[in-house]
């Protein structure tokens, strides 16, 4: 599918692919290779995006469900995040520094073929409720099996005993056997572990076990 400016007729992407299921929208460009020129992702309904495990640099364009651009995020690198904006209903990635949009532009879909009922916002026809994809079915029991082999991997470590720095940051710090740490103590060093631990402290004590699960 080809991605047009439709008042101008200007190619926005030459090659556009679709992320509409679940799992599609959760991984969108992670792990892959960096988007090439002239390629596009649209992920939809999507209003906000990270770019965490992504390679490159990504042109973020949000878009509401009329197909207009309400905002444009040029060169977004790895290890960010992007923001929803006023309207957004999808999200438009391309290659980093490719994007010539505009806040206003409206964009439309060409293709020979059918267009996934989902992406039917950026041409004429709109979709109706019936004819949007469902999100496939989260595999609970996939998920299950996982994290019971997990759990069975590292079943050997949970009657271990405190070693090397456990003493200096746990056995060893008042601060954490306290149950509520003090201000000055989540002021110092770092407050999310010392506040990890000190809850922890308060359902297991000191007991290893219930640090290690």
């Amino acid at each position: 599918m080809r991605l047009v400016k439709q008042a101008t007729g200007e190619v926005v992407a030459g090659e556009v692919s679709v992320a509409d299921g679940f799992w599609s929208r959760f991984r969108g460009r992670q792990w892959h290779p960096p988007l090439p020129q002239g390629h596009g992702l649209l992920l939809v309904p999507c209003s906000a995006v990270h770019t965490f495990w992504v390679r490159g640099s990504l042109d973020i364009v949000l878009l509401d469900r009329k197909g207009q651009v309400v905002a444009v995020r040029a060169s977004v690198p790895p290890w960010r995040v992007v923001p929803s904006a006023r309207g957004a209903y999808a999200t438009l990635e391309l290659a980093g520094g490719s994007s010539c949009l505009q806040v206003g532009d409206l964009l439309r879909l060409q293709d020979d073929g059918p267009v996934p009922a989902s992406a039917a916002f950026l041409t004429d026809k709109a979709a109706t409720s019936d004819e949007l994809p469902k999100d496939a079915p989260i595999p609970w029991t996939k998920l299950a099996l996982l994290t019971v082999l997990v759990l069975l991997a590292y079943a050997n470590s949970f009657g271990g005993a405190f070693v090397f720095d456990d003493f200096r940051n746990f056995a060893g710090n008042p601060d954490v056997q306290q149950g509520c740490p003090t201000w000055k103590a989540l002021a110092h060093g770092r407050p999310l572990v010392t506040l990890s631990l000190a809850w922890n402290y308060s359902l297991f004590g000191r007991r290893p076990a219930g640090y290690h699960f």
